[in-house]
């Protein structure tokens, strides 16, 4: 029994491209998952102030206008995390689709090799093609988020930050 030892090779290399293309995505989505889960904290945290903030059984004459204010700030802040969020479930979603393509992509590659001959039809280039398209789009997700993330730290620090004292810039 002979074996062509450097098409086997050339095979194994093959498919590992796609493998490696899975690991960065599972360290993309590492991170993404760790702000989605801090960032999904700070909207509960926000969400139970807002609470507090409504259920002051105070009459509006007795209303103090800090609270008040501090609940407009809160509502904003909510509304910017909403947005932020949402913005990093569609990351989350476009790099575990990413995965799935590369991971067809490699199971396709190998069944080229040892697989059934009808399966040649099937070309693993354009679902690696597709994989990396669908991973762009989720960084593209992920780098609105993070400049969205400056937007909410100035939402947050509004009322501590004097407008005299903000540059132009931001």
């Amino acid at each position: 029994m002979t074996t062509n030892y450097g098409f086997a090779v050339q095979a194994i290399q093959a498919i590992l491209a796609p493998a490696i293309m899975v690991s960065a995505c599972g360290l993309l989505l590492l991170g993404l998952l760790n702000r989605y889960t801090v960032i999904m904290a700070r909207i509960r945290a926000l969400n139970d102030e807002r609470r507090r903030l409504l259920r002051s059984t105070r009459p509006p004459a007795e209303v103090d206008p800090q609270e008040v204010a501090r609940l407009a700030s809160v509502l904003r802040q909510l509304a910017d995390f909403l947005d932020r969020v949402r913005l990093i479930r569609n990351a989350v979603i476009c790099q575990v689709s990413a995965v799935g393509a590369f991971v067809l992509t490699s199971l396709l590659l190998g069944l080229r090799v040892a697989g059934p001959e009808w399966i040649a039809i099937i070309h693993p280039l354009p679902i690696f093609v597709l994989g990396m398209a669908v991973l762009f789009t989720g960084v593209v997700y992920e780098g609105t988020d993070v400049i969205r993330a400056y937007r909410t730290i100035r939402l947050e620090l509004g009322d501590l930050v004097a407008p005299e004292k903000t540059s132009p810039k931001d």
